[in-house]
């Protein structure tokens, strides 16, 4: 349904319901009259008089809503104009009074002849005009300060969601920024593995800037999205590590456990290649030491849990990206603030290390709620 659609409905279903009300009002008044007519004088009078009278003098009313509508619309009253546009509602309120009074009058003439009521007797006019205008100041004034209401409450909805959309952009720019600090990094790394490889086996060079450029278009396409499967995300990641292996060759074992249920559930794009990319610089790179990296997936309690443990041969003690305002923290502070900004507190990441030669990263997403930014 379009946006100028749904406004339509909106208004087609403020009228009905101000047709509603306007029936409400006048079956009220007619039982208020009938009742206290029959402890007057019991039910030997011609009750369809009042019946009629109300009715008509609703229905009247609600005829004339729409003119009092257009100048509302047109010359509406606000902090600013109420001043300076009053006289002209005091001039409105009386031609509509009038009108009101009018249409009553001509509507009970034609009606009472039909439904057998007798000659319909107004009394005197001016009397009648002014016994009727002190009902119409109340229900016109009623229908402005209803008109007004509404309009108070349709800028304040309008600013909600202008201030809802300038925080999504917010936290797409935010998230953007994130993505795009992480990219640079890889591709440094992957030029450096390529120009190792150039003048020892220039075949194998060739075909590892194939892999990468393979690599580069698919991350600049997860890129452009906030969440993907999980199934999308290894498969980006396999690709990672093919190349990775390459560098490193048997010094590097990568392993994965993962419930098949968890393929489909959607995680952040690009989080999980930082953290292996983590544990390369602060393992392979850092020494000579023999790295494996274990990835297990699993579902449970309404979380998808993803858990990475690197496990070195090495004893030497490093920082591993602990400290978040150190230079190196750069990833993984970097993934917890994707996951605060688009989780809030239903996400979490940890990560630690219980002995020198392993570090462990844990990730925690919530399966059914849905991340703050939307896709693509």
């Amino acid at each position: 349904m379009s946006i100028e659609t749904k406004s339509k409905y909106r208004k087609f279903q403020v009228w009905i319901v101000l047709f509603a009300i306007i029936n409400v009002l006048w079956m009220v008044s007619f039982g208020i009259i009938h009742t206290d007519t029959l402890g007057r004088y019991g039910s030997d009078y011609e009750w369809g008089i009042p019946l009629l009278n109300e009715i008509t003098g609703s229905y009247s009313a609600f005829i004339l809503i729409p003119v009092l509508y257009l100048v509302w619309k047109y010359f509406p009253l606000s902090k600013a104009t109420w001043l300076r546009r009053l006289p002209l509602y005091i001039l409105v309120t009386v031609l509509i009074g009038a009108m009101h009074t009018v249409l009553m009058l001509v509507s009970r003439e034609l009606l009472y002849p039909v439904f057998e009521l007798g000659e319909h007797d107004p009394g005197k006019l001016v009397y009648r005009f002014a016994m009727e205008f002190q009902k119409q100041v109340f229900w016109i004034w009623a229908t402005i300060g209803i008109m007004a209401l509404g309009r108070h409450l349709k800028t304040y909805h309008e600013n909600r969601i202008k201030a809802v959309k300038l925080q999504e952009q917010l936290v797409q720019s935010r998230l953007d920024v994130m993505r795009q600090q992480i990219n640079p990094h890889f591709l440094f790394n992957s030029l450096n593995l390529i120009s190792s490889k150039v003048y020892e086996n220039a075949e194998e060079a060739d075909l590892l800037i194939t892999e990468l450029a393979d690599l580069l278009r698919v991350s600049l396409e997860m890129g452009k999205q906030t969440t993907v499967t999980l199934r999308q995300e290894l498969c980006f990641l396999d690709k990672y590590v093919h190349i990775m292996k390459e560098r490193f060759g048997d010094r590097f074992e990568f392993s994965k456990e993962i419930d098949p249920v968890c393929l489909n559930m959607e995680v952040p794009s690009l989080i999980l290649q930082p953290i292996i990319e983590n544990s390369f610089k602060h393992r392979l790179e850092a020494d000579s030491a023999d790295l494996k990296i274990d990835l297990v997936a699993r579902s449970s309690g309404g979380n998808l849990t993803i858990r990475i443990v690197d496990e070195s041969s090495s004893d030497i003690v490093d920082t591993h990206d602990n400290n978040p305002e150190s230079k190196s923290g750069l990833g993984l502070s970097n993934i917890r603030a994707r996951l605060d900004t688009m989780y809030g507190q239903e996400a979490l990441i940890d990560f630690g290390s219980e002995n020198p030669k392993q570090f462990k990263v844990t990730l925690k997403l919530p399966i059914a709620s849905k991340a703050t930014e939307s896709n693509g």
